[in-house]
């Protein structure tokens, strides 16, 4: 990964947040960059977890430091709890911000009509998927600039490309993400600031939530985050990093329109339930 060296430029030790970063794929891109020198700041919502994670991590990457910013993605980010996190990190020299936190969050069941979705559940998909990652690069954004070159990184999903009936809000929140990131990424290039703006498209992966075995389908969490890195300076607006998920999208995408709708609704009507099996 030559390409993250880019991002540890200054006499000062960098330093990266990554959203979501107790377990999971977040404590993967948390694990992958402290080995490549990077300090990190690991957000989560509880302090107790996340304080536990940090002490394992202190065991195997002795000379990395550990911050932690403690706020439940699912609910507002207000200017206060900007205004705070900002003020932490003024002594520091940060330079990545990797947004991964999303998913059903608290939201049960995962896969639902849109009919059946609650206001509260709806918002809390749209806070944890888009609000909460937009609202924190646009704080973060001037110390990124101030640091340039700087990186940012956002993980999506393949909902975003072949949206699914029963994930509407989530699926559209991931879209999002990818539409925002391209535009974000043209706009520093317009701007002429040396911040890198890139997507991560991934479908079945290991995960805090999924707990399916590893094969060539289906990454660890650390070998996703592994993969993504490893993508910095590709130049392109999005990727699909894991082999066995570009596949899948290259079949996908070969598929007549009508077939890979109905192939989408089996593959949704499945995971649905499965789900209400296990509610």
């Amino acid at each position: 990964m030559k390409s993250l060296s880019k991002y540890a430029h200054s006499e000062r030790p960098p330093w990266a947040l990554v959203t979501g970063a107790s377990d999971g794929i977040g404590l993967g891109f948390v694990q992958e960059l402290s080995s490549h020198g990077f300090n990190i700041i690991l957000h989560g919502r509880n302090q107790s977890k996340l304080q536990t994670t940090i002490t394992t991590l202190k065991s195997q990457y002795p000379s990395r430091e550990y911050r932690t910013f403690i706020h439940d993605a699912e609910q507002e980010l207000t200017a206060e709890i900007l205004s705070n996190l900002l003020t932490s990190l003024q002594d520091i020299h940060l330079t990545i911000l990797i947004n991964n936190v999303g998913g059903a969050g608290s939201v049960t069941p995962a896969w639902q009509t849109f009919l059946a979705r609650s206001p509260q559940d709806v918002d809390k998909y749209i806070n944890l998927n888009l609000r909460f990652p937009t609202q924190l690069t646009r704080a973060l954004l001037p110390q990124l600039t101030e640091n340039q070159p700087s990186f940012i990184l956002n993980l999506s999903s393949f909902a975003a490309l072949y949206p699914a009936p029963y994930i509407s809000v989530y699926a559209g929140s991931k879209a999002f993400n990818l539409a925002w990131g391209a535009s974000l990424k043209a706009e520093m290039r317009a701007e002429g600031i040396d911040i890198d703006v890139l997507g991560i498209v991934i479908a079945k992966s290991q995960s805090a939530v999924v707990k399916a075995e590893t094969s060539f389908w289906v990454p660890s969490a650390r070998e996703m985050a592994r993969k993504a890195l490893g993508e910095v300076g590709c130049g392109r607006k999005w990727v699909t990093p894991v082999w066995g998920h570009a596949v899948q999208q290259w079949v996908l995408n070969c598929l007549p329109e009508g077939i890979l709708e109905r192939v989408v609704i089996g593959a949704a009507k499945g995971e649905k339930g499965r789900s209400e099996k296990v509610e």
